[in-house]
């Protein structure tokens, strides 16, 4: 299966004042995204286009049989790997390995870092989440100087 990587930002008619699901033309970058999602295309933060740092970093996916592998690089070296401040350097490299089980009730996400400026040796750590019946996702919006 080819490789895709889609650059994601906010086009020039962005309303700061509406919410992602009320900006214009809604639907159809909705039916646009879903279109691409039904190719084979997986939608991240790259492609990788410059060596300049990204607070969350520039990611890149593909396919290992029913495991999305997204590894990322290029993260900015002053944010950390948890809350009690867990630090990377700026040669960090993430790899997630995302795999549904349990009858697709539970995903589970083995990330391991590289970083050997800052590490003896790669390590991972997995995390699993639970599907829970009836549960609403909430919309989460994390980016620098963002306003609401």
């Amino acid at each position: 299966m080819p490789v895709f990587a889609v650059r994601t930002a906010r086009g020039p008619h962005w309303d700061h004042a509406r919410g992602l699901r009320e900006q214009a033309l809604w639907d159809e970058h909705g039916a646009f995204a879903d279109s691409l999602v039904a190719k084979g295309v997986i939608i991240l933060g790259g492609p990788v286009d410059s060596d300049d740092p990204k607070w969350l970093g520039d990611s890149t996916g593909h396919w290992d049989g029913k495991t999305l592998v997204v590894d990322t690089i290029n993260n900015d070296h002053r944010t950390w790997l948890d809350k009690a401040g867990l630090p990377h350097s700026d040669e960090m490299k993430v790899t997630e390995r995302l795999s549904l089980g349990d009858g697709g009730k539970v995903l589970t996400d083995a990330i391991t870092i590289d970083d050997p400026k800052t590490y003896t040796a790669p390590w991972t750590t997995t995390v699993k989440f639970r599907r829970e019946p009836g549960t609403e996702l909430k919309e989460n919006v994390c980016v620098r100087d963002h306003r609401m």
